[in-house]
């Protein structure tokens, strides 16, 4: 198991977040990593969509072929 630690919020916060746990059958623990993980997603997310407002155009063809040849490679690895 892993460590703990103690974190001081509000009750109203506590509650709401117990609140939505129960909504979804899962521990507040759990729901809070889900929650933070979403986070994380959303804000790379966003990064990469403002790198790419920055990219040249020739940057990003070389960006899309890079994407495709992965694809590529990913189909071709699932086939044998």
């Amino acid at each position: 198991m892993a460590s703990t630690t103690t974190i001081a919020i509000s009750v109203e916060t506590r509650t709401a977040l117990r609140e939505l746990a129960i909504e979804h059958d899962d521990t507040m623990e759990s729901l809070l990593r889900r929650m933070i993980r979403q986070e994380r997603a959303r804000r790379m997310g966003a990064a990469l969509a403002l790198r790419r407002t920055e990219m040249s155009p020739g940057d990003m063809a070389v960006e899309r072929a890079l994407i495709v040849a992965a694809g590529v490679a990913v189909a071709g690895d699932a086939l044998g």
